[in-house]
């Protein structure tokens, strides 16, 4: 299974590459380098995609605490890698299972270019939550409709955009295939990525995960054969530096004794 999702993955990047190139090119004219605008079409995409997986609306903190209580909400993963806004309430920072995977394996990838950890501004969001949010943020997405957030189901993250010139392409650059594929939507707001992360999205965040383990348990093992190795080489070293210097003192007293029964010699003839 992991070897056709992974052909997956790698027969989608390489027909990518052409059409990113040139969407991204055209796009920078247009969005001064924004490759993610928002718009209507993707809220109405991203409400479609809803409505086909039959993802849940939360309306209150009740229903979202039922929810993590039941297991259909998991909590966003803290390491290394990740780290969560110290604004974001404690009761709001989580997402449906997919959304963490995706997300693990996104920031994994971050830190593996940068060394520096993903910053999650916002995740589930509940209806009531979100209707009060619409009072003071005017651009904030309706509660209801066509263009509703999906924040409401927990499918979706809002990373922040503190981030460089050259780790926002990298983020932008990194998420396009994703897009392409239908596996997320992704807006860029003024200050976070507004990423929605589809049900299909699973199959290649697995993928990624499980080939990202395995590329680090081939560097570790491949750091300790190389230890090894030079330990051997050292050892070796070590010998032969020993040995020489065996046979160069054997050498010294042989010849010393040699000298010596010479000496011995001449004066007995005397």
């Amino acid at each position: 299974m992991l070897k056709k999702i992974l052909l997956v993955i790698s027969l989608g990047l390489s027909s990518f590459v052409g059409y990113a190139s040139a969407t991204k090119s055209r796009v920078k004219l247009k969005t001064h380098s924004v490759a993610f605008p928002p718009s209507r079409q993707s809220l109405l995409l991203q409400n479609q995609k809803i409505n086909q997986n039959g993802l849940v609306r939360i309306g209150d903190e009740k229903q979202l605490a039922d929810m993590v209580a039941a297991g259909e909400l998991l909590v966003l993963p803290i390491n290394e890698a990740l780290r969560v806004s110290p604004s974001l309430p404690v009761n709001r920072r989580y997402v449906l299972p997919i959304t963490r995977l995706f997300l693990l394996a996104l920031a994994q990838q971050y830190y593996a270019e940068f060394h520096l950890p993903l910053q999650v501004d916002s995740a589930v969001r509940p209806r009531n939550v979100q209707e009060s949010l619409r009072h003071h943020n005017k651009s904030a997405a309706p509660t209801y409709g066509p263009t509703a957030s999906s924040h409401e189901t927990g499918a979706t993250i809002d990373l922040s955009r503190h981030l460089s010139k050259k780790q926002t392409q990298w983020l932008e650059q990194r998420l396009q295939p994703y897009v392409y594929l239908g596996y997320i939507v992704v807006e860029e707001e003024r200050h976070c990525f507004h990423i929605f992360v589809s049900t299909e999205a699973i199959l290649i965040s697995i993928a990624e995960v499980e080939l990202r383990a395995a590329h680090t348990d081939w560097q570790e093992a491949k750091a300790k054969w190389s230890q090894a190795l030079a330990d051997i080489n050292e050892a070796k070293r070590t010998w032969e530096q020993a040995q020489a210097k065996f046979y160069q003192d054997k050498n010294i007293m042989t010849s010393a004794a040699g000298c010596g029964g010479c000496i011995g010699r001449r004066t007995g003839g005397q």
